[in-house]
């Protein structure tokens, strides 16, 4: 039996039992499985197997023994803790939801394709009404975004994990090559602002909360240690958004300094619409200086005088720079006609693991509309025809021990190509959403 069928087996008896199954009634009912070997091993592999479900969301737990009678302790899974409930989303509140999803998955760089599609498909599933689907079956997936690090930078987030990355700042005002510098963050959040995704968190190079543009992060590395295990609390009430969010001027890194704008007649309303004001404190001078340049002769420093020096500088180069001839390309640009062609996306082969994440969804998808179409539930499900044809195969030998015809799922596609479920064997609902797909859906809808 392949590992995939052995999880969804044991979701199934534990889903089903009334009271905690004891191990020693796991190694009778998985002879091949658990009980093999010596009892160590076999409960080594237990534990594995637990995990991994732990990580898919659904709650497994060990309830220890009452009186210490080894004999009444055991597995089990709290059906209350693992279904998803209806989350009774007006239609309204469906179609809000559904295209802050949508522009979430067709924007670049969005970091949760995957976990946000599973859970539109899980609240889709849930839902009493039928907004949820039809926007559901609209969801495309996209080009990952161009930044590799978006994905372990959000997992990191999520768990709460201590990342060790490498980041390059900006060059300076004068021209100066930016700082390349080693550092220990703790990520409290990422949020998409600026026109960028920006990384916020505890350095513990500078001792004090910073903002990192992702895109300036050349290596990230999570944590190892302890994997399910936090790191760190994040302050309370805290939103990345926000501090995100704030002007460069504001960001922290610099001593502070009371600023005074002046504007040309006619441009006065730039003072509240592009800076909050004529009079400020600016945290950090050097991102307020290209804010103002970028106004041209609409907008000034007018004191401090420090201010307006750096300024000046800034502009005195931008003048040296369009005085320099730009060097020359060390090649030619290959013709338009011979640039290779640009192929739609395929997602890479799915591991084990995200099989198994979307099997617990097929039986639920199946349940949800009887006598299904196969290639409308695979298109609902995100996948091809034929996967989710060799999905319903794997599916029809999972159940409870001993596996007697009534103890199998019992879900088939018919000659009509429609697919039935008869006997669902307690997967009759999606689990419950899981930290990356909870926070997938909080970042589509910022």
């Amino acid at each position: 039996m392949e590992r995939t069928e052995r999880l969804l087996d044991l979701v199934a008896l534990l889903l089903d039992a009334r009271e905690p199954v004891p191990f020693a009634e796991l190694r009778e009912l998985f002879p091949d499985e658990y009980g093999g070997g010596s009892l160590d091993s076999a409960q080594r592999k237990l534990e594995r197997d637990k995990a991994e479900l732990l990580q898919l969301g659904v709650p497994v737990e060990y309830v220890d023994p009452a009186f210490d009678d080894r004999e009444t302790g055991g597995y089990r899974i709290d059906r209350k803790a693992y279904f998803l409930p209806d989350p009774k989303l007006l239609p309204e509140e469906s179609a809000a939801l559904y295209a802050a999803g949508a522009a979430a998955l067709e924007a670049r760089d969005f970091p949760f394709v995957h976990d946000l599609q599973h859970a539109l498909q899980k609240i889709s599933l849930t839902e009493s009404g039928g907004a949820a689907n039809a926007a559901a079956r609209r969801l495309v997936v996209v080009r990952p975004g161009r930044n590799e690090h978006l994905k372990d930078l959000g997992d990191a987030v999520a768990r709460r994990k201590r990342l060790h990355i490498v980041y390059s700042a900006p060059p300076s005002l004068d021209g100066r090559p930016g700082e390349r510098t080693e550092r220990d963050v703790d990520p409290w959040g990422l949020a998409f602002r600026g026109g960028a995704w920006r990384l916020v968190g505890y350095c513990h190079l500078r001792q004090a909360q910073r903002v990192f543009v992702v895109d300036r992060i050349e290596q990230a590395e999570v944590n190892p240690r302890n994997p399910s295990a936090p790191d760190f609390e994040p302050p309370q009430d805290f939103d990345a958004g926000v501090v995100a969010g704030r002007r460069p001027w504001q960001w922290e890194g610099g001593t502070g300094q009371d600023i005074t704008l002046s504007f040309a007649p006619g441009s006065e309303a730039l003072a509240d619409r592009a800076f909050g004001g004529s009079q400020f404190k600016a945290s950090f001078v050097d991102g307020l200086i290209p804010s103002v340049l970028q106004y041209g002769d609409k907008a000034w420093i007018a004191e401090p005088e420090t201010a307006r020096a750096k300024a000046r500088e800034a502009l005195q180069r931008v003048l040296e720079l369009l005085k320099t001839d730009p060097e020359p390309l060390s090649s030619p640009l290959p013709p338009r006609a011979d640039e290779p062609e640009i192929k739609p996306y395929k997602p890479e082969r799915e591991s084990k693991h995200e099989r198994l994440r979307r099997l617990l969804l097929v039986v639920p998808a199946a349940r949800k509309k009887p006598g299904i179409g196969l290639e409308e539930l695979a298109n609902e499900l995100n996948i091809e025809p034929a996967e989710l044809r060799e999905d319903i195969e794997l599916l029809q030998y999972v159940g409870r021990p001993p596996f007697s015809p009534d103890d199998l799922i019992d879900i088939s596609v018919d000659e009509r190509g429609r697919v039935r479920v008869a006997l669902d064997q307690s997967f009759e609902r999606p689990p419950q959403l899981l930290p990356l797909e909870a926070l997938a859906l909080a970042a589509a809808c910022e």
